[in-house]
């Protein structure tokens, strides 16, 4: 795994959230199942025992939503229908995966997505704004290793 392949799962995560709102009925606990052995048996490398125990979180998440979400109507945007029906919890797997991510394999991709995860759960910037160069140099300081690794 790499943040490349951190960041495809995220997006997947967002793809199958967008569809369980339009369509929660067509998600059992069996399809979103089904859903990560394909997600898993698609990308390259092998998520290790913590990262995979956060994508069975979000998968629990997204159970959650398809059970909750069942018999409303979505509305334009996917991102509203998760709030409302699981507030920031059902934002929080995917920070909690994207961060892990994040510090196994820095890139600023990634820690741009993580900001983005951050300020849907909890409505503030992460860092305070800080960016990736700032960040890479402050996780330097605080394990004394070299930027980037």
């Amino acid at each position: 795994m790499s943040a490349a392949g951190a960041l495809a799962i995220l997006r997947s995560v967002d793809r199958l959230f967008a569809d369980i709102t339009r369509a929660p009925d067509e998600w059992t606990e069996i399809d979103i199942s089904r859903w990560a052995g394909e997600l898993a048996a698609g990308y390259p490398g092998t998520l290790d025992r913590e990262m995979s125990k956060r994508l069975r979180r979000i998968m629990r998440t997204a159970g959650a939503l398809a059970k909750k979400r069942s018999g409303l109507q979505p509305s334009d945007d996917y991102r509203s229908d998760v709030d409302a029906v699981l507030g920031t919890a059902g934002w929080r797997t995917s920070l909690d995966f994207a961060q892990a991510a994040l510090e196994r394999w820095p890139d600023p991709e990634l820690f741009a997505r993580v900001g983005e995860l951050f300020r849907q759960v909890n409505f503030t910037d992460w860092l305070s704004g800080a960016g990736y160069e700032q960040w890479l140099s402050d996780r330097a300081a605080a394990s004394d290793t070299p930027p980037g690794r």
